[in-house]
């Protein structure tokens, strides 16, 4: 009886040891301090507000294109838990789809996007292998175009404005630091003047909806 309870105490505490072990492995090799991120993902848009006068418009657009760069750095890293920073360069495009709001025509336009943004990130793992990520951030939009709006003597005033976004989604980890991941982007833009030139401004309110991949590489 002595000598199973002995067997068994050894057995235990090998096993224990070996769980260690291997559950240390994963977050010694995933858990770098810094990260790389690439992302490309669809862009759905809606929302958008029309003239700044009072009266409000829907417009539809069709489904566009997302891609973004970034790079950051894990400021807490404790069991199960990764927290840090992440800048970002965020480029969406995508269309009008023949809209006119009142005597604006948009038209088939392209609007263009090009954002710097910075957000807080955490990483929660539920597996050694997957996560879940949140982020969240503000940043400044530029060179904001929408294509063939000069056609139809329409001006537009505002190039730059803040931008904000909410990100969520889930990793899975493919070894050596690496990542895959598929998520939800929410970016919104402030307001985007547009003048008639018929005593009228427009105010164009960009919600947009993007779903991507993403990976992830840690260093």
């Amino acid at each position: 009886m002595s000598r199973a309870f002995r067997t068994l105490a050894v057995l235990s505490v090998l096993g224990s040891g070996i769980a260690a072990q291997d559950d240390s492995s994963w977050f010694a090799t995933d858990r770098a301090s810094w990260f790389a991120t690439f992302g490309a993902g669809l862009v759905s848009t809606a929302d958008t507000e029309g003239p700044m006068s009072g009266d409000t418009d829907s417009l539809s657009y069709d489904p566009g294109y997302s891609v973004n760069l970034g790079l950051g750095k894990y400021l807490i890293q404790t069991t199960g838990f990764r927290g840090g920073v992440h800048g970002e360069i965020l480029f969406n495009s995508f269309e009008f789809s023949n809209q006119t709001v009142d005597t604006l025509d948009l038209g088939s336009d392209r609007v263009e996007n090009l954002t710097f943004m910075l957000s807080a990130v955490g990483d929660f793992y539920l597996a050694p292998q997957f996560s879940v990520y949140l982020a969240g951030g503000v940043g400044y939009t530029s060179r904001i175009s929408i294509d063939g709006l000069d056609a139809v003597n329409n001006t537009l005033l505002d190039e730059s404005v803040i931008s904000a976004q909410f990100r969520t989604g889930f990793k899975y980890a493919l070894g050596s630091g690496y990542d895959v991941g598929l998520g939800y982007r929410y970016f919104q833009m402030d307001t985007v003047e547009i003048d008639t030139n018929s005593s009228e401004i427009f105010g164009l309110d960009f919600k947009e909806h993007i779903i991507e991949v993403v990976l992830h590489w840690g260093f």
